[in-house]
């Protein structure tokens, strides 16, 4: 469950969790906090959907410039076995937080597609901003901020 300071806050995850690039033995956890100042995210896993039975949690930092992403490779799970996993924003003055909601930012995946050929899109212009190398590695940075994937 994302909670901020015990109570459930749907205000500070807005974006959910998820869990992704799994290995036998590992995942990715992912969340955003929608937040103008740094905090700490504590996370833990668990055998038991109340989050009780924990096999491993910790507290991570996150801040603007990270544009409020976590991501935690959790290390050292069982094959085949049922995990549960949950989110909590630490943070004295939570209201502060609410108020600190900022515009939120998309990325436009034709700068992914278009620009992953060598040669750019077929209408980048470079008077309009960076060359094809560059679009593709800030739309890789991008991804890699909103997905629950290791970096590259």
């Amino acid at each position: 469950m994302a909670e901020s300071g015990g109570q459930s806050d749907h205000g500070v995850f807005r974006h959910g969790v998820a869990s992704g690039d799994p290995l036998s033995d590992c995942v990715v956890l992912w969340t955003r906090v929608t937040s103008t100042v740094p905090l700490d995210v504590e996370w833990v896993v668990a055998r038991d959907d109340t989050l009780r039975d924990t096999v491993a949690s910790g507290r991570v930092p996150t801040t603007p410039d990270a544009d409020g992403t976590v991501h935690v490779d959790v290390t050292g799970l069982r094959p085949g076995t049922t995990y549960f996993y949950g989110f909590r924003a630490l943070m004295e003055d939570v209201q502060r937080l609410h108020a600190a909601l900022p515009v939120i930012a998309t990325l436009d995946d034709h700068e992914f597609a278009d620009g992953a050929w060598h040669g750019g899109a077929t209408e980048h212009r470079r008077e309009y901003g960076a060359n094809a190398p560059v679009r593709v590695s800030y739309s890789t940075r991008g991804l890699e901020a909103v997905a629950p994937v290791r970096s590259r």
